[in-house]
């Protein structure tokens, strides 16, 4: 992965305090993932042990019933 995701990643409140080596040690057991527009990414009750970080855009939570 590239310094640009480095630089996304350490601006992120959540790894702000980490060196650059440790977000390295990090993300290189990571891939990133491009969505388009309404594609689900997770689902609510789906057996997941991954961590999921959104760079950039946009994401809408939706409940079961639909609504947002």
């Amino acid at each position: 992965m590239g310094n640009s995701v480095i630089k996304l990643v350490k601006s992120s409140p959540l790894f702000y305090e980490l060196t650059e080596k440790e977000i390295e040690e990090i993300i290189s057991d990571c891939s990133v993932h491009q969505y388009g527009k309404e594609i689900k990414i997770l689902e609510s009750g789906a057996n997941n042990s991954n961590l999921t970080i959104i760079l950039e855009g946009e994401v809408y939570l939706t409940r079961r019933d639909g609504k947002k």
